[in-house]
């Protein structure tokens, strides 16, 4: 081999090893006594942080050149930390990824008002956690991200919030209090599905147009009218625009109540039964739009009028 050929060759070797030495130190993960670390990302904790019970998360960890700026908490980053009882999330933090928090026994968590994403399930399933408070900055939030936290209580969300996602909060057993920002449009499906102890929807701000399947399913608490009045102003609206609203809509607001009074009044010998049906349930229907109007209306006065008949003798 010539010389000339020979110092290329050993030229290309040194750029090689630099650059295997670079990406070597790239996948390094590195860490503190508490916290694993990476490319900006909390990736987890040691075995020492595993142990602490309470921990503030960082914006920046060492100093001066060597200094790394943290602004996110990883995947799965503190799942199924079981001594873990109080987090605060130090400002400059941006993202909590999907599972961060899953399964943690963690009692109370302290948000930045940097965050702007929370990922899906991402505190799922911490099964202790007693309450939450989302800044506004928060844009972005995935499904099922508080699911079966039973113990969680009270949720503030504050304003910048436009979508209630899919299974956010269901499974919440003991979800009493929930505030949300004007300008929510949109419940997604199965949003509060088994939360027991909501007893209304006065939460639901006027801007919401759309609630989606399931999503107060098993919250026997909720007995109240104005849930049943924003339930038939919801169907009255999606049937135009979704053929499964629409189903939902001749179900329980048009055909369906007519079919069973039709039924019923057959059962009881009612003569002109389908004819009788039709007349109750159009001053019935008449009547719901005038309370969701804000109109008093007494039903009583025309039921007793109406079952006076020739028909119901």
């Amino acid at each position: 081999m010539s010389k000339k050929n020979l110092k290329s060759a050993i030229l290309l070797l040194a750029v090689l090893c630099m650059v295997f030495v670079f990406a070597a130190c790239e996948d390094n993960e590195l860490k503190d006594e508490t916290f694993l670390f990476k490319n900006g990302v909390i990736t987890g904790l040691t075995e020492e942080g595993l142990k602490k019970t309470e921990l503030v998360v960082p914006a920046v960890f060492g100093e001066g050149a060597e200094a790394e700026t943290i602004t996110e908490i990883g995947i799965f980053a503190f799942k199924d930390t079981t001594a873990l009882k109080k987090i605060t999330i130090s400002e400059g933090i941006k993202v909590i990824g999907n599972g961060a928090f899953w399964d943690s026994s963690v009692e109370t968590v302290i948000l930045p008002e940097s965050l702007e994403s929370i990922g899906s399930t991402a505190f799922s399933k911490c099964l202790s956690l007693k309450d939450i408070n989302i800044h506004s900055a928060v844009k972005s939030i995935g499904n099922y991200a508080f699911q079966s936290c039973t113990s969680l209580e009270t949720v503030v969300i504050e304003s910048g919030f436009t979508t209630v996602p899919v299974g956010i909060f269901s499974a919440c057993s003991n979800l009493k209090s929930v505030t949300l920002p004007a300008g929510v449009t949109a419940v997604g499906n199965g949003a509060f599905t088994d939360c027991d102890k909501l007893e209304d929807i006065s939460f639901l701000p006027a801007s919401v147009e759309t609630i989606g399947a399931d999503a107060f399913v098993g919250c026997d608490g909720i007995k109240t009218i104005e849930f049943a009045s924003r339930f038939r102003k919801t169907l009255t609206v999606e049937q135009y625009r979704n053929p499964e609203m629409r189903e939902l809509f001749e179900r329980y607001l048009s055909v369906g109540p007519f079919e069973y009074t039709r039924d019923e009044f057959e059962k009881a010998g009612v003569r002109n039964p389908e004819k009788r049906a039709a007349e109750l349930y159009s001053a019935m229907f008449f009547g719901y739009s005038l309370v969701d109007s804000g109109v008093v209306f007494s039903f009583g006065d025309f039921a007793d009028g109406f079952f006076a008949g020739e028909d119901f003798k």
